[in-house]
Order: C-alpha cells, then structure tokens, then sequence
C-alpha cells in the first residue's frame, strides 16, 4: 500500500499544475475545513482604512480600498479547540470584475488568515479577512466572489450558503 501511495504522490508531482487544478464550490466552513469549526461569511464593505481599538490602526496602501469582509467562526464542539491558520497553508481571494486580490495577513488580533489561538467549547468570535482593492474597483460588495486556495483544491464560496453553515 505504501509504494502505491508513494508513487500515486510522485505521479502527482510530476504532472503538470493545470491539469492538477480542483475547482469546486463550497461554504467558508467546507473550504478552511477544520473539524468541529463553522465559519460564516456575515456581510463586507469598502473603507479607506480599518482600526482595532486604539492600538492597531490599518491604513489601505496609496490608490487603494480596503475591503473588510467579516466571518463568525464558531466551535461547534463540547471542547476547545486550538486553531492555528497559518499553518492550514491556506489563501483567501476576493474578486471583483477582472480584479482578483489575495487576502492581506496583518497583526490584527481577529485577522482570519494570521489567527492562532483557541476557542473554547460553543463559543465563536468575530473575524475578519482583509483584501486590498485599487480605489472604485469594488462598486457593489454583494457582488465580490470569494474563493479559498488549500493545496490544489480551490474553493468557490457559495456566500449564501456560509451564512447558514
């Protein structure tokens, strides 16, 4: 069995990456897809900038936007549970028109893609996911498409969808 995966894993790599490419349709919870997690897309809007507190403040570089795309993530367990991001290798885009940007990874204490840190069993925080847009590209919010890279699966968030689960 392990020679098969060994060379399944090799024929793998050896492939080119087009044809690699699995692209599906999911909800947030599905596509970041850590167990006994659910994270559900709640709204987003255009600013000039973003301020947690009064300690971090976010400024959108020269001619950009920021857009600031909130998630509830919620442990859906009787028992905590560590989450560290970062090492999910995982990357959120957002895409308006022709316009695709990735997530941007800031030291905010809520930021989605940088977030280390536990949940306690039933609880959920507020989260946050930032991407920068060159200023007036992104006219109508409801209309941005989100997707999540892990691997060589790429995910198409079903909005709809992440607001129930």
């Amino acid at each position: 069995k392990n020679t098969a995966d060994a060379s399944e894993a090799a024929n793998a790599s050896s492939t080119s990456s087009e044809s690699n490419e699995n692209q599906e349709t999911g909800t947030f919870t599905e596509a970041i897809g850590i167990g006994g997690m659910q994270f559900l897309y709640r709204d987003a809007r255009t600013a000039s900038g973003y301020q947690q507190g009064h300690a971090y403040d976010l400024t959108a570089d020269q001619g950009n936007e920021l857009l600031v795309v909130r998630i509830k993530a919620q442990n859906t367990t009787k028992k905590s549970l560590r989450i560290d991001m970062p090492s999910q290798n995982m990357t959120f885009q957002a895409s308006y028109g022709d316009q695709t940007v990735a997530s941007d990874m800031t030291l905010l204490m809520n930021d989605l893609t940088t977030y280390q840190g536990t949940f306690k069993a039933g609880k959920g925080r507020n989260m946050l996911l930032l991407f920068q847009f060159p200023k007036g590209t992104v006219k109508d919010v409801n209309k941005v498409q989100y997707s999540v890279k892990k691997g060589s699966t790429t995910v198409s968030i079903d909005k709809a969808k992440s607001k129930k689960n």
